[in-house]
């Protein structure tokens, strides 16, 4: 992926990031002001403009992302950022497993990012389950996204319930056929039986 696709590329993104630091920072976590450093200096220089910030910016969040435990946003940050490929080599697996051990650490940011991945794959059951735990966890946009995910459930099920209408509606006239047709086999035999004994009373007389 490259930098101008990049989650980091994305102001929004970087200012939320530096809101979750700031509300999740622990007294003792050093790591936070290694972490800030580097959001700030995205927030500053357009990594566009200035292609050496990235590899700047991923440097300093693998510093912060040693101490992962205190600090399971640097760690999912990195792992976005290896996904990405933002200042360093694309390495998706490794990014993806940096995520994972990020959620596990009840990361919100960590939970939203694979929320949107489900969401992409159209997994949306799980990408809901995401979604909601990221949004307890506080994060900023979980709540909306789980809005847009809410949107397009209702879509799918409507889409869904058309489907099936129209799966009941022939199958309804395949049994009014099917049964128009007994019908009327019904009747052919009964006028012959009828046209028979006609003839046979004729015979009789």
């Amino acid at each position: 992926m490259s930098i101008s696709t990049s989650s980091f590329h994305n102001q929004d993104n970087i200012n939320g990031w530096l809101q979750e630091l700031q509300r999740t920072t622990k007294p003792e976590d050093k790591s936070a002001k290694t972490m800030r450093c580097a959001l700030e200096l995205l927030q500053e220089l357009d990594p566009k403009e200035h292609p050496q910030v990235a590899a700047v910016a991923y440097t300093l969040l693998s510093k912060a992302a040693l101490n992962e435990k205190d600090n399971p946003l640097a760690l999912a940050l990195k792992g976005i950022a290896n996904r990405d490929g933002f200042g360093c080599k694309e390495d998706i697996s490794n990014g993806l497993l940096l995520l994972k051990m990020a959620a596990e650490r009840k990361c919100a940011e960590a939970k939203n990012y694979f929320g949107l991945l489900f969401m992409a794959k159209a997994n949306l059951m799980m990408a809901m389950r995401m979604f909601r735990d990221a949004a307890y966890g506080g994060h900023p946009r979980a709540e909306r996204n789980i809005e847009k995910l809410t949107t397009r459930l209702r879509k799918e099920i409507t889409k869904m319930r058309l489907v099936l209408d129209k799966k009941q509606s022939r199958a309804r006239h395949r049994r009014r056929r099917r049964f128009d047709d007994e019908s009327y086999e019904a009747d052919s035999l009964q006028q012959e039986h009828v046209r028979k004994k006609h003839q046979l009373l004729l015979v009789a007389k």
